[in-house]
C-alpha cells in the first residue's frame, strides 16, 4: 500500500539537534585545559574502537596513522547581522585570548574532521551507507508501514545520515554554556516514500534522550545487523570530557538536558502548499508534534513568522522550524529559494536560533 502524505512532496530537509551542557565560566585558559585538550587528544582509532561501527571499517582505521577527530571551526555568520552578534561566535580579540579567568565574550568552536564525519556515515574516504534510527509501533502506524514489515515486537529502521554538507560542531561560549550540534539528513528515497511525515517522525524520535525513551541507532549494514547505541552514548564518545570518573561523579561539567534535545528543522518544497497545511507543518516541526496531536488554530499561529509569502518560520522552547516553498517568480526559478537551506539558514537564521537557545540555557 502506497503512503499518501497530507503535504506536498518534500524536496530537501535538514534536522539540527543541540545537546547542551554547562561548565564553569573560569576563562579561556580553563576551557583550553579541561575541554579542548581532550578533544585535541581524541583519535579516530579510539572512536572506532569505542563504537559499534562496521567491523571492516574499524580494521581499516586501525591500520592507518592516528587521525584527529576534532579541528577548530569558524561558524559562518552573515555580514548582515549586527557586528556584536557576529562577535559572539568568535574569540579572536587579544583581550579574550589572554584572559586568565572569568567569563569571556564570544565562543571557541570546533567541528569534526572530514574522516570523523565519514566514520559516522559508515565509511572512510567516500560516502557510506549511513545510519538507521529505530521507530516504535506508534510511528509505524502513522507511516502506514505494513504489518508484515514491522509489528509491536519489532523495530522499524528508518535510514538517515549525518548531513554531508555540514559537519558536527561544538560551541563553547564564554558564559559557561556548551552546545554540541548534530545535523541529520534524510535520503530522497525516504522523503519520496513518506514526505513531511518522515521528517516529523525523525525529529520526534531523534530528539529524545534518556535510557527509557531514547530510540536506538545503528550503522546501516547489508549483512548481519550491527549492535545498537543511543545518540547520547555517541555524544559521550565524541566529547570525552563528559565521561564520569571512577566514583561516578561528573566533575564540574554538567549536561543541561534531561529528556529532549532542542531541534531546528528546515524543509523545502518545490510545490505550492495550502496556507493552513503549511502553518500546521512548520508548527509541528518546531514543537516536534506528530500527527497524533491535534493543535487548535490559535495555538498553531503562536510563534509563527512569515516574512515572505513562501517562507514561514516557527519558534518555541522545544525548537524552531522553517518551511520554504521553492516557487518560480514570473515564470523564472529563483536561486535564493532553491539554496535557502544551504545558505540563508546556515549563515543567518541558524546562528540566531543558536544564540537564542544559548541565552535560554544560560538562564536555566
Amino acid at each position: 500500500m502506497t503512503f499518501v502524505s497530507r503535504w506536498p512532496a518534500v524536496s530537501a530537509a535538514s534536522i539540527r539537534l543541540c545537546y547542551p551542557f554547562f561548565f564553569p565560566a573560569r576563562g579561556r585558559a580553563w576551557v583550553l585545559e579541561r575541554l579542548t585538550a581532550p578533544l585535541d587528544a581524541l583519535r579516530l582509532t579510539t572512536l572506532a574502537e569505542a563504537m559499534p561501527v562496521p567491523p571492516d571499517l574499524r580494521k581499516r582505521i586501525a591500520t592507518k596513522q592516528p587521525l584527529p577527530v576534532w579541528e577548530p571551526f569558524d561558524q559562518p555568520v552573515s555580514d548582515d547581522l549586527h557586528p556584536f552578534v557576529r562577535r559572539l561566535f568568535h574569540c579572536d580579540d587579544e583581550t579574550d585570548a589572554t584572559r586568565a579567568d572569568g567569563p569571556f565574550i564570544g565562543a571557541l568552536a570546533y567541528q569534526l574532521t572530514k574522516p570523523a564525519q565519514e566514520l559516522l556515515d559508515g565509511e572512510l574516504g567516500h560516502p557510506g551507507p549511513g545510519l538507521e534510527i529505530g521507530l516504535g509501533c506508534a510511528a509505524v502506524k502513522r507511516l502506514g508501514v505494513e504489518a508484515g514489515s514491522a509489528n509491536k515486537k519489532e523495530t522499524f529502521w528508518l535510514p538517515l545520515r549525518v548531513a554531508p554538507s555540514n559537519r558536527l560542531t561544538l560551541h563553547l561560549f564564554g558564559s559557561g554554556v556548551g552546545l554540541f550540534v548534530l545535523e541529520l539528513a534524510l535520503d530522497q528515497q525516504v522523503l519520496s516514500a513518506w514526505g513531511a511525515e518522515a521528517v516529523l517522525e525523525t525529529v520526534y524520535a531523534a530528539a529524545r534522550v534518556g535510557e527509557k525513551q531514547a530510540p536506538p541507532l545503528r550503522w546501516k549494514s547489508e549483512g548481519e545487523a550491527l549492535p545498537n547505541l543511543s545518540l547520547e552514548t555517541m555524544i559521550g564518545h565524541l566529547l570525552p570530557f563528559l565521561t564520569r570518573d571512577d566514583d561516578g561523579k561528573q566533575d564540574e561539567i554538567q549536561p543541561a538536558i534531561e529528556n529532549r534535545l532542542f531541534s531546528y528543522c528546515c524543509v523545502r518544497m518545490d510545490d505550492d502548499c495550502d496556507t493552513e497545511l503549511a502553518e500546521e507543518l512548520v508548527y509541528r516541526l518546531s514543537r516536534r508534534e506528530s500527527t497524533n496531536y491535534l493543535p487548535g488554530e490559535e495555538r498553531i499561529r503562536e510563534g509563527l513568522y512569515r516574512p515572505f509569502d513562501n517562507i514561514r518560520h516557527a519558534m518555541s522552547i522545544q525548537g524552531g522550524a522553517v518551511l520554504v516553498e521553492n516557487l518560480p517568480v514570473d515564470g523564472r526559478a529563483v536561486e535564493f529559494f532553491a539554496n535557502f537551506i544551504r545558505d540563508p539558514i546556515k549563515r543567518v537564521y541558524w546562528p540566531l536560533a543558536l544564540l537564542a537557545y544559548t541565552a535560554y540555557s544560560h538562564k536555566l
